[in-house]
């Protein structure tokens, strides 16, 4: 999707609906801007960041990727779940800079109607990826430990019969030719 800019001003009506809450790199959307504001002002050398203030008042920033087309410069900006971890009201605007060692001079500011942010159904945001991250690791420790002790379980059964067998797959136990009764057979696998 692309959003040009008229001066200094960006209208972000075409996605005023279109974040919900908890998306992560979800949608990219393009700010084209004028490469020359004025005949005194050139935007091609900044680095432009979005900036944006969610309705909890946490303030986000992200620097946009930059190209430049003839007299125009495009911004693209994959949009984070920083920008939609809460739902509500996103202020916006997009702030271009030149940066020199660690001082920043701010060039240009583009304006931009705030849009909302789509609840997601679940309440409110999402918790932090680690949180997520951590409990699948988790549940994947307690599944691992769980089979390993089934394994264990069924192979001291098996012992405990005083039986002697032959551990084998299906397709091995299926390709015999005759069955010693004598033995216990036990399918493992595939």
């Amino acid at each position: 999707m692309q959003l040009i800019a008229k001066n200094k001003t960006i209208d972000t009506s075409p996605i005023y609906y279109l974040l919900i809450e908890g998306e992560h790199n979800a949608d990219n959307i393009d700010f084209v801007v004028d490469r020359y504001y004025s005949d005194d002002v050139s935007v091609e050398d900044c680095t432009f960041i979005i900036k944006g203030v969610n309705s909890k008042g946490n303030q986000i920033e992200q620097v946009l990727e930059k190209s430049i087309y003839d007299d125009k410069v495009i911004l693209k900006w994959t949009v984070s779940r920083d920008f939609t971890a809460t739902a509500g009201i996103l202020k916006l605007e997009i702030r271009g800079v030149i940066k020199m060692l660690e001082n920043e001079t701010l060039v240009i500011k583009y304006s931009m109607p705030a849009i909302e942010v789509r609840s997601s159904g679940k309440g409110s945001g999402l918790p932090d990826i680690d949180l997520i991250e951590q409990a699948v690791n988790s549940l994947q420790l307690t599944v691992n430990e769980g089979i390993t002790n089934i394994h264990n379980f069924v192979n001291q059964q098996i012992a405990d019969l005083g039986y002697p067998y032959i551990i084998l797959t299906q397709a091995e136990y299926d390709a015999l030719s005759s069955i010693d009764e004598t033995k216990l057979y036990v399918i493992a696998g595939d």
